[in-house]
């Protein structure tokens, strides 16, 4: 597997996924070859694989607050078809625009 840094604009990968400058990609996100095009055209650099990040063990007090805390659960009646086609678009989930809002809704979940 090979990785790449985005150097310009946004680049399109499979599934009509974006990538935008600056991101760290594979070669396995784009359609066999393409990233070997893009970097050609002086969109992608080859770069090293990224450093794993150790997770970090949460201490007592953030367990705490966490549990304390309430969680808002917005309901269909609480969005109009136009927000829930918004917040679909930045989760970057494919749907039909001309499904009716309770199927758009189910798909937020």
């Amino acid at each position: 597997m090979k990785y790449y840094k985005i150097l310009k604009g946004n680049v399109g990968g499979f599934g009509n996924k974006t990538h935008s400058k600056g991101s760290t990609v594979t070669n396995e996100m784009f359609p066999n070859g393409n990233a070997k095009t893009l970097c050609e055209m002086g969109f992608l650099e080859e770069t090293k694989a990224p450093k794993k990040v150790e997770p970090v063990e949460p201490d007592a007090t953030d367990i705490t607050e966490k549990e304390t805390e309430t969680v808002e659960v917005k309901t269909i009646e609480d969005y109009t078809k136009v927000e829930i086609m918004d917040e679909l678009k930045f989760q970057e989930t494919d749907f039909n625009p001309l499904d009716k809002k309770a199927v758009l809704f189910d798909l937020l979940k």
